[in-house]
């Protein structure tokens, strides 16, 4: 399944929530950017969430998923 983005890193709108979504390998799509991109989104108390994969991968560069 392919999903696309409305739009890039830079003009993404302000978020309460994020959801990451990954497959069979998840860590094809993490670049830098998108990594230090989500550690900001969570210090700022953006909530961040998984769907498939996506847990893992959050897991795996220090970004606690939400739980409940």
């Amino acid at each position: 399944m392919t999903l696309l983005t409305d739009c890039d890193l830079n003009s993404a709108p302000s978020l309460s929530r994020v959801a990451v979504c990954a497959g069979f390998e998840p860590d094809r799509g993490l670049t830098r950017r998108f990594s230090q991109w989500l550690h900001r989104r969570a210090g700022e108390g953006v909530l961040l969430g998984g769907i498939d994969t996506g847990p893992v991968l959050l897991a795996d560069m220090g970004c606690s998923p939400a739980i409940g």
